[in-house]
């Protein structure tokens, strides 16, 4: 399984060993999304010294791999990537971090679905006021996974009552989507996918592009005609990657399997 690690958009790099102190603390809790996110800093930080180079791993290393989705190997991993950074060896850091990173994404895709609702519902409750939107978006997602399509449809309610950017209305949408599909409604959810791009996109939404995870969904279930309708408009009028989208329909056209995006940090 191939795993997307989507670098976050950060206003202040804390300093490195804040960073692992907090990531490995997450990390022993079982708190793989939260040590993912203090990974970050360090990979970006990587990223710059190293000019946006991509890691190429040996055969040991690919090996290696193997063993990545183990919390005591990620402990192990961090410790190195902590040493190289101190030591400034920015090259030998860079498949630390990845590995680190694709061992982490791999332990929270294992993690149960019901979990990962509890996770949303702390993480709320704790969220200061400047973050609840994030975190109710989070909290839907999480409901949908769990199945709980009910607790879905009224996140996505509110989330669209408050929304105050085509970006926030369009995730709103998405996740009422997903509630309907849930719930049986394929082709509300057709509607609703459409109705999601409709009117005139926002800065972020043409920059980050769209929301795929609904538009997957009804792939997989077969209902691509409403889908190729998205990509079209999200081509011409929403996102900034009009040759990403047609991609995107030219392979659900021809019955490739589709490079979907990585749903969204944001």
């Amino acid at each position: 399984m191939r795993f997307v690690i989507t670098l976050m958009a950060l206003t202040s790099l804390p300093a490195p060993a804040q960073d692992f102190d907090r990531l490995l603390r997450e990390l022993n809790r079982g708190r793989y999304d939260r040590a993912l996110e203090e990974l970050f800093p360090a990979q970006r930080l990587i990223r710059d010294k190293t000019a946006g180079k991509v890691a190429q791993l040996d055969a040991g290393q690919m090996a290696q791999m193997r063993e990545m989705r183990n919390p005591a190997a990620i402990t192990s991993t961090v410790a190195l990537l902590r040493l190289q950074m101190e030591r400034e060896d920015f090259e030998s850091a860079l498949v630390s971090a990845m590995m680190a990173g694709l061992g982490l994404a791999g332990l929270w895709t294992e993690v149960p679905a019901y979990r990962k609702l509890d996770y949303a519902r702390e993480d709320l409750a704790e969220a200061p006021a400047g973050r609840r939107a994030f975190h109710e978006r989070q909290m839907g997602f999480a409901a949908v996974e769990a199945k709980e399509y009910g607790l879905a449809a009224a996140m996505a309610k509110d989330l669209l009552a408050k929304a105050d950017s085509a970006y926030a209305r369009h995730s709103a949408l998405t996740l009422k989507g997903l509630a309907e599909l849930g719930g049986g409604q394929v082709e509300t959810a057709e509607a609703v996918l459409l109705d999601s791009l409709r009117g005139t996109g926002d800065l972020l939404l043409r920059d980050l592009g769209p929301d795929f995870r609904l538009a997957r969904a009804l792939v997989e279930r077969g209902r691509t005609a409403a889908v190729g309708e998205f990509l079209k408009l999200a081509e011409k009028t929403v996102w900034k990657q009009a040759a990403r989208a047609a991609a995107l329909r030219r392979q659900i056209e021809t019955g490739e399997p589709p490079d979907w995006p990585p749903a969204p940090k944001f």
